[in-house]
């Protein structure tokens, strides 16, 4: 078996055919384009960029395994009885192995890492303006950035697991190469991905595409301070966290979308954030990821309505009873939620019933940068703070302000946060960087109904095509 890493000197944003031999490390593949090759001009970067903001639409990653992993491995995940195929249940029952990792995440993310850095070593030697080198270059850091810090999510402790941070976590990968190098610990994960987010922030801030594209489908300064104050928070740097947020509050470049019940195609029982079936992002939208059928790697008509709504025949995975009961009765987005014959199922993707072959997914929004605020200002003491971002958060959804404080305040804001993200890609991730427990109370297992923080289930195992073809690689606990 061939590992990643071996891989990944074969991996150019264009490449435009499968091996067929399966000595390929030999010989280079005649019908392989070279860096040289591929990237000729300016517009080929960014045709280059954007196959890569799309790979990571795909089944893989946000369009599918990154995204159910987060809510079905933690508390708000539920395999329904009605689901007529299921699709990487060990997502669901914790029975995770080196040979039922997800080997598909693993090689998406490391793809899309070979893609951002063939930019990166290609980007010097070709004829450009400065300003177009640095938007580039920009969005290349970004990507980067934003891949690793995902994949030292699902495969690496949490960031405070140790005191030094020395956890293993995923592996830095700064170059298309031969090689098998061994995996970073979770510090020197983040201290890579927060260099080159800073850089990105500094390239990105006064330089635009030239392109007709709406940036809030690709990088852009503001994502990259946002995506950093999403780090902050998950290292426990509430005040750096807190910053970053409010830039992204205060700087007026959005708003908080309201949320509308809609009768989409004869369904009362949706309630529809428009850029999420639309090509229009709502006025919340920071990060979108965004694909149709003209993309390449197209995850399908359905995106990830496919994955969870009970209308596509495939419903993989679904909501607990602990989700849903967090919902008051008139809380506006129980409507994300809807039963089909006593079973629920998640009704928060639109997608089915004919309307457009289209998919996005929600990555960042301004939501969370409020929901950050909240955490953070209650952690650091300042209630009143605290209060007036949850409350806006809650407002919106037609629910009562909160009055509390203390522990019972901030124990609030953590549960308010879980309703709102739900099925976003966050559940699993929160209960990591908060060092909680994995309580199931609506379970249909007969173990991992309760899995102790601090368990080796908390990281997923790496795949074992990378362990057989990367001699550096240390599995830890499995």
């Amino acid at each position: 078996m061939i590992s990643t890493m071996k891989k990944l000197i074969f991996i150019v944003v264009l490449s435009i055919t499968a091996f067929a031999c399966n000595d390929f490390l030999e010989v280079e593949p005649r019908d392989i384009l070279g860096i040289d090759q591929v990237f000729r001009n300016e517009n080929d970067f960014y045709v280059a960029l954007n196959g890569a903001y799309n790979n990571m639409l795909t089944s893989g990653y946000y369009g599918g395994q990154f995204m159910t992993i987060a809510d079905a491995s933690s508390d708000n995940g539920m395999i329904p009885i009605d689901a007529e195929t299921v699709r990487n249940p060990h997502f669901y029952n914790l029975l995770l192995n080196p040979i039922n990792s997800t080997l598909l995440f693993w090689d998406t993310g490391y793809e899309t890492i070979a893609s951002a850095n063939n930019v990166l070593a290609a980007l010097d030697g070709i004829d450009m303006s400065e300003s177009s080198r640095q938007r580039i270059r920009g969005e290349a850091l970004f990507i980067r950035a934003m891949v690793h810090f995902d994949l030292s999510r699902v495969f690496g402790q949490d960031y405070n697991f140790t005191a030094d941070h020395s956890n293993l976590s995923a592996i830095i990968v700064t170059a298309t190469e031969i090689a098998e190098p061994p995996r970073n610990t979770v510090g020197e994960v983040y201290d890579f991905v927060m260099s080159d987010l800073n850089e990105a922030i500094t390239l990105l801030t006064d330089n635009e595409r030239p392109q007709n594209i709406d940036t809030r489908f690709i990088a852009s300064s503001n994502a990259a301070i946002a995506l950093r104050s999403r780090i902050y928070l998950y290292m426990g740097d509430f005040t750096a966290a807190l910053v970053d947020a409010n830039q992204i509050i205060d700087g007026g470049n959005y708003e908080l979308a309201p949320y509308v019940i809609n009768d989409l195609n004869g369904d009362p029982n949706l309630t529809q954030i428009d850029s999420w079936s639309s090509r229009t992002p709502t006025s919340e939208s920071i990060l979108e990821g965004e694909a149709d059928e003209l993309d390449g790697g197209y995850p399908g008509i359905n995106g990830l309505a496919g994955l969870y709504q009970k209308a596509a025949g495939n419903a993989v995975f679904g909501p607990s009873l602990d989700i849903i009961n967090l919902y008051a009765a008139d809380d506006v987005r129980r409507n994300w939620y809807v039963q089909d014959a006593g079973v629920w199922h998640v009704n928060k993707y639109p997608g089915q019933g004919g309307l457009p072959l289209q998919f996005t997914a929600p990555m960042i929004r301004l939501t969370e940068m409020h929901l950050i605020a909240a955490e953070c200002h209650a952690r650091l003491g300042d209630e009143a703070a605290a209060l007036t971002n949850i409350n806006l958060i809650r407002s919106r959804a037609n629910q009562a302000d909160f009055t509390s404080s203390g522990n019972q305040l901030l124990e609030d804001i953590l549960e308010e946060r879980r309703r709102e993200l739900a099925f976003e890609g966050h559940r699993f991730f929160d209960l990591k960087r908060t060092q909680q427990d994995i309580v199931r109370n609506d379970c249909s297992l007969s173990e991992n109904c309760v899995v102790t923080y601090g368990d080796r289930l908390f990281a997923y195992p790496i795949p074992q095509e990378e362990i057989d073809g990367n001699n550096s690689i240390v599995q830890e606990g499995y």
